[in-house]
């Protein structure tokens, strides 16, 4: 989409500059040359490709920028669920996938293991992402990412899923499943990161995503189901 914007722009400012160039060329040749109508619409429609695509890219940008903010904000608000109703606020920031039940126990379970192994957290960077795009309006994003907390970087995998409803420009950003997939510790997480087959990547890259039988409970077994993340099957 953004390189048929940038076209549409590029290809607009050449309309505008031939078009002017035959406006010249038609006045100094006296009522030789004819053409001016045609050179004018030329130089119009030229204008109006330069300011749809300017429109668009801003639009798109604003869409972007909301998205990123949204699912940073749900991220923290997660790793968060343990301070006073926390863990309220951070369910409003979830949908689980299909077949599948986060609750506001499950969160405060998972972001009380992760604070007691690695510290506070901090940030997080992506180090690839994988969009599967819906024609029902409701996409799915899965992220590569590397958590940043107080006791050190371990990578991980988040899943979100974005909605695009009745304004397409409004987004909302809703997370289906975070995981941290620290071999050394044990594989952590919350929700169920659907199997995804990301692109090629270079040797030494984080997964796209993790499938959801390696997502290990955050808490004793006897908590949960063995083998199952937190909240894949509901809250007994």
């Amino acid at each position: 989409m953004l390189v048929s914007c940038c076209g549409g722009g590029i290809g607009g400012s050449i309309a505008v500059i031939l078009g002017l160039i035959a406006l010249e060329r038609i006045k100094a040749s006296g009522g030789a040359l004819r053409g001016k109508a045609t050179a004018i619409a030329g130089v119009a429609l030229g204008f109006t490709a330069v300011l749809v695509t300017i429109g668009v890219q801003f639009v798109v940008g604003n869409v972007q920028t909301a998205m990123r903010d949204q699912l940073d904000s749900a991220v923290r608000i997660t790793f968060a669920a343990v301070d006073d109703a926390g863990g309220d606020a951070a369910h409003d920031r979830w949908g689980a996938a299909p077949g599948t039940v986060v609750t506001t126990a499950d969160l405060e379970t998972f972001a009380l293991a992760v604070r007691e192994r690695y510290g506070d957290f901090q940030s997080y960077s992506v180090a690839s992402e994988v969009p599967a795009p819906s024609l029902t309006g409701v996409h799915r994003l899965s992220l590569a990412v590397n958590f940043e907390f107080a006791n050190g970087t371990v990578p991980g995998s988040v899943q979100a899923r974005i909605s695009t409803g009745r304004i397409p420009w409004e987004p909302q950003v809703l997370l289906e499943a975070i995981a941290i997939n620290d071999h050394a510790k044990g594989v952590i997480g919350v929700g169920a990161i659907q199997a995804a087959s990301p692109p090629d990547s270079a040797p030494g890259d984080v997964p796209a995503s993790v499938p959801e039988a390696s997502i290990e409970p955050a808490v004793e077994p006897a908590a949960t189901d063995a083998g199952a993340p937190i909240g894949s099957g509901g809250t007994p």
